[in-house]
């Protein structure tokens, strides 16, 4: 989630009804058997109570989560000793800084392998 989210950054999560999710906020989730935290964005939500998520780091494919792994939304962070609440604004400036990335990422991968 990289430059949105940077190291040492606490993440503070509100619970809340999962109908006020949009695609590009910002989830938190446990994930694995040792039920590790994971922020990923949110996509879509299909019948049958899967999640589409997707990171922003490099090379992060999107995978599907059941809806009650699902803690919450990233409200803010606390960065230091202040509090960079998340607004739609911030969210999707971010999300839009991410495409061009991946995109690079891509191409330098189909010209390295030759795919």
């Amino acid at each position: 989630m990289y430059p949105f989210l940077q190291r040492d950054d606490l993440v503070v999560v509100k619970k809340g009804p999962f109908e006020g999710l949009r695609p590009g906020c910002l989830v938190v989730f446990r994930e694995g058997e040792k039920g590790h935290y994971t922020v990923h964005r949110f996509i879509k939500r299909e019948k049958g109570g899967l999640v589409l998520v997707r990171g922003d780091g490099y090379g992060l494919s999107s995978q599907w989560v059941k809806e009650e792994v699902i803690i919450g939304r990233a409200a803010g962070v606390v960065r230091g000793e202040r509090f960079i609440p998340f607004t739609r604004f911030r969210e999707w400036v971010s999300w839009a800084l991410s495409y061009p990335r991946r995109g690079i990422i891509h191409m330098r991968k189909r010209w390295i392998h030759g795919t």
